[in-house]
């Protein structure tokens, strides 16, 4: 836990969240001056998602908007190498399509040609000659060989380190208990105590919504859907291999040094909790495997799950909400927030402090229409009242 002795009360900002989505938009407020207190629920930092990442950059994967700020963010990512240790590594990636798939794999490869010039299509010939062992039925295939393993711990910490240098205060154990707005101040009750801050950034994952009803806000319909990943030793030599994913998300693999990580891709809608992949999870997991490959699961090493939390249209948040002054939104980053995290955190910094947008803005392929929390509040975008106690 992290020691309260010596923290002030007030601040100018308050993130509630601990995760990528927190740590790096409290890094960017505290690295511009900004006086910023970011508040966890959990006793460490990123226990939820964030800490159960298999995260890969990928600029093939995601909604457009979503694929564009992961491109924007692939600098920081490149830059990183000279770090020690590197936040990034080699690894490639590859979508691969049955014939139910081919067209969504052609439009998606064509798409994303557009904001990378290494994507390559494979064609069944070329998948059996790089992969032998994947099954005849896979008919195509779109590489991106510049995708790269992100190492999420160091990622995290050299966030959290620049945070603290920053002046930033991290209070652990801390989940909102209320929250009230007095005059133009927000009060947040929490078990460390009552924090006020003139702006409250809402980059609770899958609890967003919950804040919101603190609040007195109507939620945004923030879904979190758990999805599974298991560890495991297989019988196929895979390490040099790239990510492996099914256009149509049935599964992913992604080699690592302990094993091959087999993910089903499911999406179950869960309340926001600490989930576990359960018994189902596992052997689905193995089947997908089995079924895409000929190959088998030795041996089941490690499970886990984690929420991956959308909004409606599966698009992130970002930006005040209209309904009620000084509560910003940073949330429904989907299984996207690790590798966008450069972007977002950048453009939501700047939108908080009103500041100029990140020079990407200034090529129009995000429309702040698109992002902003007002998509989602309704036809009607009054101010609600806030609860006031």
């Amino acid at each position: 836990m992290v020691s309260t002795a010596g923290t002030p009360k007030n601040f100018t900002y308050l993130v509630i969240g601990g995760g990528i989505a927190g740590v790096s938009v409290a890094a960017e407020l505290a690295a511009a001056g900004e006086s910023t207190v970011l508040l966890e629920q959990e006793s460490q930092l990123a226990y939820h998602t964030t800490g159960r990442s298999a995260a890969i950059f990928l600029e093939t994967y995601g909604s457009r908007i979503f694929r564009l700020l992961t491109h924007y963010s692939r600098d920081f990512y490149l830059n990183s190498l000279r770090d020690d240790p590197p936040l990034i590594a080699p690894r490639g990636a590859i979508f691969v399509a049955r014939d139910s798939g081919l067209a969504k794999l052609r439009k998606l490869h064509d798409e994303v040609a557009q904001l990378t010039d290494s994507v390559r299509w494979l064609s069944a010939e070329d998948l059996r000659r790089e992969f032998p062992a994947l099954r005849e039925d896979w008919v195509a295939g779109a590489l991106e060989p510049d995708a790269k393993d992100i190492d999420v711990h160091a990622l995290h910490q050299s966030y959290l380190r620049r945070f603290r240098r920053g002046g930033g205060h991290v209070v652990c154990s801390s989940p909102v208990l209320a929250l009230r707005r007095e005059a133009d101040i927000w009060v947040v009750q929490t078990p460390q105590g009552v924090y006020r801050a003139k702006t409250l950034v809402n980059c609770a994952g899958a609890w967003a919504d919950e804040i919101a009803c603190l609040a007195g806000l109507t939620p945004l319909g923030i879904t979190p859907l758990k999805r599974s990943a298991i560890l495991a030793r297989v019988d196929l030599e895979m390490a040099a291999w790239p990510y492996i994913g099914d256009v149509e998300e049935s599964f992913y693999f992604k080699p690592s040094k302990q094993g091959l990580l087999i993910s089903p891709c499911d999406e179950t809608p869960e309340p926001a909790s600490d989930v576990t992949a359960d018994e189902m999870d596992v052997a689905i997991a193995a089947d997908r495997f089995e079924t895409a490959l000929r190959g088998k699961v030795i041996s089941v090493q490690a499970r886990w799950a984690g929420l991956r939390s959308f909004a409606p249209d599966r698009n992130p948040v970002i930006g005040f909400d209209p309904r009620c002054d000084g509560f910003f939104w940073l949330a429904g980053q989907g299984g996207y927030g690790i590798q966008t995290a450069p972007a977002m955190a950048e453009l939501a910094a700047a939108l908080l402090r009103q500041a100029r947008l990140p020079a990407f803005m200034d090529r129009n392929e995000i429309g702040l229409e698109e992002i902003s929390p007002t998509r989602l509040c309704g036809a009607n975008s009054a101010k609600e009242l806030c609860h006031v106690s």
